[in-house]
């Protein structure tokens, strides 16, 4: 009897690894378990004036600061993003970034962007990385000339809005 029950079960496995084989070669699946996943995916991306209106967006962030005028980092930023923008005061609020605007402020003579890509992460969300060059002083110090930025956007709703921002001071590499 157990001979028996072992070789339905023997016989039924093959059966079943057969009819998987034959479903992958044809594409189409008559059993009912379900399809599995594919590790190939396509490359999400948006359209170019969805990348267009991104990066003006980050742009009219930096001129806000240069300016001082809160209207950009008010409108862009979702309220619950978080910007690290001063390594020394760690991670930053929406409404610390606000307040931040009408504290001490910066004299930004100039900045520039180079080397900048917009990655898609789905059709909703994006990261936006770029070198800033930067002239400027803020609390009577002189700020890195050139930083590496990364900005995470999404859309929520109808908006795109800023998640996250973050910037990293280059540094000189040490003497050989």
């Amino acid at each position: 009897m157990k001979t028996t029950v072992l070789s339905l079960l023997l016989i039924f496995s093959i059966c079943a690894w057969a009819q998987e084989a034959k479903s992958d070669k044809t594409g189409k699946s008559k059993s009912s378990a379900p399809a599995k996943a594919s590790t190939k995916t396509a490359a999400p991306a948006g359209d170019a004036a969805t990348e267009a209106a991104i990066k003006k967006m980050e742009r009219e962030l930096w001129d806000s600061w240069k300016n001082h005028d809160n209207k950009a980092f008010a409108n862009y930023l979702a309220d619950d993003a978080f910007v690290l923008d001063d390594p020394s005061a760690g991670f930053q609020d929406k409404q610390t970034m606000l307040a931040k605007m009408n504290g001490p402020q910066c004299d930004v003579k100039s900045y520039s962007f180079s080397d900048d890509r917009l990655t898609w992460v789905d059709k909703d969300a994006a990261t936006y990385t770029y070198t800033a060059t930067v002239d400027a002083t803020c609390g009577g110090q002189k700020i890195p000339e050139k930083v590496y930025c990364s900005s995470v956007w999404a859309k929520r709703g109808t908006k795109w809005v800023g998640l996250l921002h973050q910037e990293t001071p280059a540094m000189t590499p040490p003497a050989q």
